[in-house]
């Protein structure tokens, strides 16, 4: 998914440092309606910058809160502005 694909690409590895936020930002962009949806691309870099630093680093237990926001902000555009379903 796109959001596995930002933490990989922002992760440091042994082969490689890790990306900015801004570059893992960029190549998603690149690769939408290619390597990933269009609509989830969008969403995750609609995303404030303070979500993203949010989450890294802190264990959490139950679902990503990193995916529940992108699926919310897919969803609202599918729908439109009213409740989501």
């Amino acid at each position: 998914s796109v959001c596995d694909a930002y933490d990989a690409m922002t992760s440091k590895r042994a082969y490689r440092p890790a990306l900015s936020h801004s570059r893992a930002l960029q190549e998603i962009e690149r690769a939408a309606g290619k390597q990933f949806g269009p609509e989830e691309a969008r969403a995750l870099g609609s995303l404030p910058l303070e979500t993203f630093q949010g989450i890294r680093g802190h264990p959490h237990s139950g679902p990503d809160p990193l995916f529940s926001e992108v699926d919310w902000r897919r969803r609202r555009t599918e729908t439109g502005p009213g409740l989501v379903g």
